[in-house]
């Protein structure tokens, strides 16, 4: 029913000429409105669809990453907290040492864990942030768009046609 442009994605569909005729030869101009703006408003509902259904799924990774920290703390507390009740049990003080340092050493292995995925998530928040932001606001997109295209002209870079964004793209505010 819709076909990619190549290299576009979902976000950039247009209808297949097919969807844009009636199948009536006959159908009156009045007809065939119809029947597009019916064909407009099942995309416009897949679309919002798909979009709620990305946004559900951003929510869940970030809560699964929010979770993965949590554990790995959790669980190099909980080895800090076995090296200490092995240690009581131990036979001998060999043994004992044995299995504080194991116990240690999967502590620092959790907190070590627990340390890179935080380093390699600490920016995710703002680029949701700044990602449903785009979404409430679709002209913040275009605007960085257009600063993106306008550096790459003023480097010398080879900018194509379908790079720009033409100011009549640009959709005014709906919250103005």
């Amino acid at each position: 029913m819709v076909e990619a442009e190549p290299g576009l994605g979902e976000t950039r569909r247009t209808l297949s000429w097919i969807w844009r005729r009636v199948n009536a030869a006959n159908a009156t101009e009045e007809e065939t409105q119809e029947f597009v703006a019916e064909t407009i408003r099942v995309e416009w509902g897949k679309s919002r669809a798909r979009a709620q259904q990305f946004q559900e799924e951003i929510d869940l990774v970030q809560e699964e990453m929010s979770h993965t920290l949590r554990f790995f703390s959790w669980k190099a507390a909980d080895w800090r907290q076995k090296g200490i009740a092995l240690q009581a049990k131990s036979t001998s003080a060999e043994h004992a040492e044995g299995l504080k340092a194991y116990a240690e050493r999967q502590a620092v292995l959790c907190q070590s864990l627990h340390d890179t995925f935080q380093h390699q998530w600490a920016g995710v928040p703002s680029l949701v942030k700044s990602t449903r932001d785009e979404v409430e606001k679709p002209d913040l997109f275009y605007q960085w768009k257009q600063k993106e295209f306008e550096g790459r002209k003023k480097k010398g870079d080879k900018v194509f046609v379908s790079d720009s964004v033409p100011s009549s793209s640009i959709a005014p505010d709906p919250l103005d």
